[in-house]
């Protein structure tokens, strides 16, 4: 398999976009980050009593203070933690890539997150700039 568990931090802003099975506290398929990190504090507001901003941090970029005892480590070692979704990209020719991604078709995403519309389309081909400098709208003059 090519997946090498070298998950790397995503933004707040970044999109992602997860089969209808595993969807959860979200009910549409794509959606910010922070969507997801807010629906889960909800979640969590809903269901603990005396949820505070303390509480909060646990999903915010400073973290919450904490004591770590960890294998590497001779004894607790001090610093802080938080919640974090983090993605590994899948290798070219792996089985389990989705095969969406794979075919080289442009493609037209428009999802209303949060009052905006996000619109990921691939840079023009050479014929569609041909076009467009046909028509004289080239900024090569």
């Amino acid at each position: 398999m090519g997946v090498d568990n070298q998950f790397e931090p995503l933004a707040s802003g970044e999109v992602l976009s997860v089969n209808e099975s595993a969807q959860i506290l979200i009910g549409h398929r794509t959606f910010r980050v922070e969507e997801l990190a807010e629906a889960i504090r909800i979640q969590l507001a809903d269901k603990a009593s005396g949820w505070t901003s303390d509480k909060n941090a646990w999903f915010s970029q400073e973290g919450i203070s904490c004591e770590v005892l960890r294998f590497s480590a001779r004894g607790w070692q001090k610093g802080k933690v938080r919640i974090n979704l983090e993605f590994c990209p899948y290798e070219p020719g792996d089985e389990h890539q989705n095969a969406s991604a794979a075919v080289n078709v442009p493609t037209l995403v428009n999802e209303i997150v949060h009052e905006e519309i996000i619109i990921l389309t691939p840079p023009p081909s050479e014929e569609e700039e041909d076009e467009l400098d046909l028509l004289g709208e080239s900024d090569t003059g």
